[in-house]
C-alpha cells in the first residue's frame, strides 16, 4: 500500500501464502480490514508510520514490524498467535480485545473499549508511554521495563486492574486520582521512585494480593483482601488508609501516616486494622484523623516532635494500644 494509499478491505481477507516479499503498508497510508486477519508463517507484514485498523480478530504466525505506526481495533477481536509489538495501540469505544498471546507497547496506548489480559502479559518497553481513554484496563501481567515511564494521567478517574503481575522496573507515574486495583502481585525492583503515587488510590483484593517488596510510598491505600494480606516493607500513606476487610498483617514493618493539617491521614472503613508500628510524621505537620466509628490497634504508636505533628480521634473512635503509645506532638480528641 503506498505512502498516503488508502485500502479498504469490507468482506473477508485470506493471506494464503508466504511466498514473495513483505506486506508493507507505506508511511502515511491507511489499511482497513473488517474481518479477522492472520498473517501466515514465514510472512511479514511491516506498517510504516501508517494507520492499520482491524475490526476482528488479529493473529501472527509471522512476523509483524510495527515501526512507528498506530493500530486501531475497532470490534471485537481476540489477539493470538506469537505474539504483538506495537508502536501505538488503540482500542475504539465499544470495542472488546482479549489478548491469546502477549503483548508489548513501545509508545502509546489509547483504550475507550475493553481491554481483557486474560493469562498474558503486556509489557511496555521504554520510553515515555501516555496511557489514556476512558475505557477498562484489566491487565493479567503488567511489566514496566527498564527505561519505561508509563504515566496514566489520561485515566483518572477510570485506572487499571491487575490479577497477575505488577512489575516495575521502570516508572508508573500516576500523575492524579487514579485508581490502581491489584488482586495478584505488587513488583517493584525499582525501589520507591519507581512508583509515583499523586493522588491515587491503590487497592489490594481479591484473595491474597501481595503487598510491595520495597518501601512504598501512597496517597490512599485500601484493604479488601479476603485473606491475610502481609506487608513485606514499610509503607507512607499521605491519604486514606480505608479497611474494607481485617486481612491486614503487618509483620514488623511501619506506616507512616504523612498527611498535612490542612488535609490530614485518615482511617477509614469497616473493619479494624491492625499495625505494628505507627508514626505521625512529615517533617513538620502531619496529622492522622481517626474517624467517628473507627478502630485501630497498633503495636506502637509515635507522634512525632517534629514541627507540628497530630494524633486527632474523632468521636467514638477507638485506638488500643499493645505496647507503647508516644506523643511528642499534639493530641486531639472529641466527645471521649
Amino acid at each position: 500500500i503506498e505512502n498516503g494509499g488508502v485500502v479498504i478491505v469490507t468482506d473477508t481477507f485470506d493471506w494464503v501464502t508466504s511466498t514473495g516479499g513483505p506486506l508493507i503498508v507505506e508511511n502515511d497510508a491507511l489499511f482497513v480490514v473488517n474481518s479477522s486477519f492472520t498473517i501466515p508463517l514465514g510472512a511479514t507484514l511491516e506498517v510504516q508510520d501508517a494507520t492499520f485498523e482491524i475490526g476482528d480478530n488479529f493473529t501472527n504466525n509471522g512476523t509483524f514490524t510495527p515501526n512507528t505506526s498506530t493500530v486501531i481495533f475497532t470490534d471485537e477481536s481476540t489477539l493470538g498467535g506469537s505474539g504483538f509489538g506495537f508502536y501505538n495501540l488503540t482500542i475504539d469505544a465499544g470495542a472488546v480485545v482479549t489478548l491469546d498471546s502477549d503483548i508489548t507497547v513501545h509508545n502509546n496506548f489509547v483504550n475507550n473499549g475493553t481491554l481483557t489480559g486474560a493469562s498474558h502479559k503486556v509489557t511496555f518497553t521504554s520510553g515515555i508511554a501516555a496511557v489514556t481513554g476512558s475505557g477498562t484496563n484489566n491487565f493479567h501481567d503488567l511489566s514496566i521495563q527498564a527505561g519505561a515511564v508509563v504515566d496514566l494521567s489520561g485515566v483518572e478517574p477510570v485506572g487499571i486492574a491487575v490479577s497477575g503481575t505488577l512489575l516495575i522496573d521502570g516508572v508508573l507515574n500516576c500523575g492524579g486520582a487514579n485508581a490502581i486495583k491489584v488482586t495478584g502481585v505488587w513488583l517493584n525492583n525499582n525501589g520507591p521512585g519507581g512508583f509515583l503515587e499523586n493522588t491515587s488510590v491503590v487497592e489490594f483484593g481479591g484473595i491474597t494480593p501481595t503487598l510491595p517488596n520495597v518501601a512504598e510510598t501512597f496517597h490512599d491505600f485500601t484493604i479488601s483482601s479476603l485473606q491475610d494480606t502481609v506487608a513485606l516493607a514499610d509503607y507512607t500513606v499521605s491519604g486514606t488508609w480505608r479497611s474494607d476487610t481485617s486481612s491486614f498483617r503487618p509483620d514488623s514493618f511501619t506506616v507512616t501516616f504523612s498527611g498535612p493539617v490542612f488535609n490530614p491521614s485518615q482511617i477509614e472503613g469497616p473493619a479494624t486494622t491492625t499495625f505494628n508500628d505507627v508514626i505521625i510524621d512529615n517533617g513538620s505537620n502531619a496529622t492522622l484523623s481517626l474517624s467517628s466509628g473507627d478502630t485501630i490497634r497498633v503495636g506502637t504508636l509515635t507522634v512525632s516532635n517534629l514541627g507540628r505533628q497530630t494524633l486527632a480521634m474523632q468521636a467514638n473512635s477507638v485506638l488500643e494500644v499493645l505496647t507503647a503509645l508516644t506523643i511528642n506532638g499534639g493530641l486531639r480528641t472529641a466527645g471521649l
